[in-house]
C-alpha cells in the first residue's frame, strides 16, 4: 500500500491500516517482535509506537468475536428453565443470541484496532514500516481498510520532502519546438533582385495595355464627332466640279 501523496500543500497525507492483515501477520509476540524490532532499528518506529504495537498485537482483542458467540450460547441455555420459552422461541434464540454475540466482538475487535491506531505518535513512520513488512509478508489483498488523516511533522520529513515543502517546485512555461513552428508557418521565398525586375516588367506591360485600350476608345470617339465635318467638306467639293463644267 504505497503512501497516496496530499493533494494539496496544506493537505493531511492519509494513513491505510488493514486490521485482518494485522492480526494475520502478527500473529504471536515472537514473530510481532521479529518483525517490528527491525523496524525499530531503522527508525521507523518510535519506542512508544514499538511498545503500542507489541502490547496491542499480542493480547487477546482477536478473540473478541469467539467470545461474543459463547456468551451467546449461554444465554441460549439461561431461557432453557423457564416454561414460557416455547420450542419454536428457544430455537430463534439458539441462532439468534450467539450471532449476535459474534457481531458484538467482531464490532469490538474494530473498535480496538480503530483505538490503537489513533495511539499512533508517528503515523508516517508506522506506515513505511508496515509497507517494509508487506514486502516480506505480502501486502493486505481484501478486508477492511481504515484511514487517519494526519500531518507530517518537519522531525517525521525527510530531506527531499523538507525541500519540496519549503522550496516548491517552480511552474514551468513549456516553449513550443522551432521545427514545429517553421513547419506549421508558410516558407517564403527569398526577394532577389530578379524578383525586382519581373515585378517591374509585370507592371510595365500592364500599364501600356491599359494606354492601348484608352487610346483606341479615343480614336473612336474622335471619329465619331468629326464625321457630320466631313460631309460637308465633301458637298462642296462636288458642288464646285459641277460648275465647273
Amino acid at each position: 500500500m504505497p503512501l497516496p501523496p496530499p493533494q494539496t500543500q496544506d493537505s493531511p497525507y492519509v494513513l491505510r491500516y488493514a486490521p485482518l492483515w494485522m492480526d494475520s501477520v502478527f500473529r504471536s509476540k515472537t514473530t510481532t517482535e521479529a518483525l517490528l524490532s527491525s523496524q525499530r532499528e531503522s527508525g521507523y518506529l518510535s519506542p512508544h509506537d514499538y511498545e503500542a504495537s507489541i502490547t496491542f498485537l499480542t493480547n487477546w482483542h482477536r478473540q473478541y468475536p469467539l467470545l461474543g458467540a459463547l456468551a451467546g450460547v449461554g444465554l441460549v441455555y439461561c431461557f432453557r428453565s423457564p416454561k414460557w420459552v416455547t420450542n419454536t422461541k428457544r430455537a430463534t434464540l439458539t441462532f439468534t443470541l450467539p450471532f449476535a454475540g459474534y457481531s458484538i466482538g467482531k464490532i469490538s475487535l474494530l473498535s480496538a484496532h480503530f483505538k490503537y491506531l489513533n495511539s499512533i505518535e508517528n503515523p508516517h513512520g508506522f506506515q513505511q514500516a508496515m509497507e517494509q513488512i508487506q514486502a516480506q509478508a505480502g501486502a493486505p489483498k481484501a478486508g477492511i481498510i481504515m484511514e487517519r488523516p494526519y500531518h507530517m511533522s518537519p522531525d517525521d520529513m525527510t530531506p527531499d520532502e523538507i525541500s519540496n515543502k519549503v522550496h516548491p517546485p517552480v511552474p514551468q512555461i513549456v516553449l513550443p519546438n522551432p521545427s514545429e513552428t517553421q513547419l506549421s508557418t508558410p516558407a517564403k521565398s527569398p526577394h532577389t533582385k530578379w524578383d525586382e525586375i519581373r515585378a517591374a516588367n509585370a507592371v510595365s506591360v500592364q500599364n501600356s495595355t491599359w494606354d492601348r485600350l484608352r487610346q483606341q476608345h479615343e480614336r473612336k470617339d474622335l471619329k465619331v464627332k468629326t464625321s457630320p465635318v466631313a460631309e460637308e467638306i465633301l458637298w462642296a467639293d462636288s458642288s464646285e466640279k459641277v460648275d465647273v463644267d
